[in-house]
């Protein structure tokens, strides 16, 4: 037994869980084409580097109209495939590219002749958010050549990760009715198409489930000693590093009571945990070059910046009349539920405030202190998300809309808001049986139509 664990967390919530992960994720893993996700491509591109031994981008100098692209050195044919589907899979000839695409994906590759490949932003993340996918691909070279059998166990040890860390994240969870609602959450369809993918927002929003999960372990059990704080703070590091808006997280560690995490405990290691990101952060980060090259292909972030200190309300009003009175809050719900008709996405949060209203009653109920806590979380984490995108994808003084915002950037603090929600008291009154025959049927439902809808835009067998 491991901090409370053993056999009798067991549940059928878990099982559910096991069983609609194994076949839905098994779908999504075969009927979802090859390089799909947003950014697929600079995601392998740069997981496949990290396996020739390449953790830091260089720069070189492409056209004429860029001063500098940023990348790695790729087997020349993966590179041209890269670009091939960077330029035609979204255009207006992507049905014709689609399936010269997926001939291309049969070669097998000579790592020897190398060529470069621009990875974009995604140079600069830190290579911890790649370690799933390439150790796949890793693994993969000693079995094939082949780049397409590579990509798919790249593809597998990514869903394995996810599923791995989600399922750890339901034993811990403290509370049965709860975990009703961490599984709707961790199956959402994005959040799976995600998973069944080479890309690194599912190791992010695996290791955010996690973090939830293991605070509310310690906040209700006896005492919580130095080895589980220790923890919870090396999966708060890795959520910073991996992206900067997960340093957020760390408020829920006020969730946990003075009387078994005293106060200055909290200051001793809150203090620890963050030098000790910063510090990590910046070892990476100082070897980057600065923010107005990285993003110069949409805008100038340190003007940007000066725009937004200098004239904040402009940049609130932005987003409440764009995202909170205005029509783009459709396109995060869109994106956060993988493009499901509108009908079905309105179920789908039925389901999840069904379980809400379920959950209530039990060991896990927040005070309002706590209601507080994640309130700051929510809105701390949703905030810096907006002001990130809005510095370093958007031009300067852009008042129209916030390029860049996506529902799927949401999915890692879905958890903090859904539990704002949770009652001390069980305001829906029915049994867990009645739960399980409403709960399993409805979220198949949803799940098969987000395959549906795959097999419509991305599928193979379109």
């Amino acid at each position: 037994m491991i901090f409370g664990l053993s056999r009798k967390n067991f549940d059928f919530c878990i099982g559910s869980f096991v069983v609609l992960f194994s076949l839905f994720a098994t779908l999504m893993f075969f009927f979802n084409a090859p390089l799909s996700t947003p950014d697929e491509e600079g995601h392998f591109g740069k997981a496949y580097a990290l396996t020739q031994g390449q953790i830091l981008p260089h720069a070189k100098k492409i056209s004429a109209t860029k001063k500098k692209s940023y990348g790695f050195e790729l087997p020349k044919n993966l590179s041209t495939l890269l670009n091939f589907y960077k330029e035609f899979y979204y255009s207006e000839k992507a049905e014709e590219a689609k399936y010269r695409y997926i001939d291309m994906l049969k070669v097998n590759y000579d790592s020897k002749e190398l060529s470069f490949f621009d990875t974009a932003t995604i140079s600069f993340y830190h290579p911890v958010l790649f370690l799933p996918t390439s150790l796949g691909i890793f693994v993969g070279k000693f079995f094939t050549s082949s780049i397409l059998t590579q990509y798919y166990v790249a593809r597998l040890f990514n869903t394995l990760f996810y599923f791995f860390f989600c399922l750890l994240s339901l034993f811990l969870f403290p509370s049965l009715k709860g975990k009703w609602i961490l599984m709707v959450l961790m199956l959402n369809p994005m959040a799976l198409f995600l998973a069944t993918s080479t890309h690194t927002d599912a190791v992010i929003n695996a290791v955010a489930f996690l973090f939830f999960s293991f605070i509310l372990r310690m906040r209700s059990s006896k005492k919580v000693s130095n080895p589980e704080i220790l923890l919870a703070g090396i999966l708060l590091i890795i959520s910073f590093l991996m992206k900067q808006t997960g340093l957020f997280l760390g408020f829920l560690f006020f969730l946990i009571p003075n009387a078994k995490f005293s106060v200055k405990r909290k200051l001793i290691w809150g203090a620890g945990i963050l030098l000790t990101a910063l510090g990590l952060y910046l070892l990476w980060d100082l070897q980057m070059p600065k923010m107005d090259i990285r993003y110069q292909d949409f805008t100038q972030p340190s003007l940007q910046t000066q725009f937004v200190m200098e004239q904040p309300i402009l940049f609130l009003k932005n987003i409440f009349q764009n995202f909170i009175l205005g029509k783009k809050i459709l396109s995060i719900t869109n994106s956060f539920l993988y493009y499901i008709p509108w009908y079905w996405q309105i179920l789908y949060f039925l389901l999840l405030l069904f379980t809400v209203l379920y959950s209530g009653g039990d060991k896990l109920y927040f005070l309002f202190i706590d209601k507080i806590v994640l309130l700051i979380t929510a809105l701390s984490f949703t905030f810096f998300t907006f002001l990130a995108l809005y510095i370093t994808y958007n031009p300067v003084g852009r008042m129209d809309d916030i390029a860049g915002i996506q529902g799927r950037y949401f999915i890692a603090i879905s958890p903090v808001f859904a539990f704002l929600l949770n009652s001390r008291k069980q305001i829906l009154k029915i049994s867990e049986k009645q739960v399980r025959n409403i709960f399993v049927p409805t979220l198949s439902l949803i799940l098969i139509m987000s395959i549906y809808t795959m097999i419509n835009y991305y599928g193979v067998l379109k």
